[in-house]
């Protein structure tokens, strides 16, 4: 997103029937960075079988990347009507997933570990985006996009923090 105040103007004139562009959007994104994750981790230690290790590292990095995305959408929904905003799930989901955009787009570079250090340079790119498109495509209030975005974001890891732990009690993890 080169130009965030027109895109995502654009992005809020999306009709709730294609919220589906939404997830091609992200869930391509999301494919891609967990090969490139995958493939980076087992360039460097090599396992038995390593088609076999390269899907289950692949499905789940996915599948912490489409977790993430939805535990930040519903906490963006669960915060909306504090910040000024109406509740509204898919206007939630269209902003965390288009606002996971820089670091999925990072997360290609991810085939190599050490490139990893450019993803968490994407972390305040993908912060400035939430916090536009918080204003544009939610209608939070602008003094309070960056507070908004910021309990969005801690919401979200604490929900992530509690998934983890009942899956690890669980024996899942």
């Amino acid at each position: 997103m080169a130009n965030p105040m027109t895109e995502w103007v654009a992005i809020a004139a999306i009709s709730p029937g294609q919220l589906r562009l939404v997830f091609r959007h992200a869930g391509m994104l999301s494919i891609l960075s967990s090969i490139s994750w995958a493939a980076g981790q087992l360039m460097f230690a090599p396992p038995r079988n390593p088609w076999l290790a390269f899907l289950v590292l692949a499905l789940e990095t996915f599948a912490f990347y489409a977790v993430s995305i939805v535990l930040l959408g519903l906490s963006l929904t669960a915060l909306m009507p504090m910040y000024g905003a109406n509740r509204d799930a898919g206007r939630a989901m269209v902003l965390a997933g288009f606002g996971a955009t820089p670091l999925l787009v990072c997360g290609l570079l991810n085939f190599y570990p050490l490139l990893a250090i450019v993803t968490v340079m994407a972390v305040p790119l993908a912060g400035y985006q939430l916090h536009v498109g918080a204003q544009i495509v939610a209608g939070v209030r602008p003094g309070d996009a960056a507070e908004f975005v910021v309990a969005s974001m801690v919401l979200a890891t604490f929900a992530s923090i509690a998934a983890g732990g009942v899956l690890a009690s669980m024996g899942l993890l």
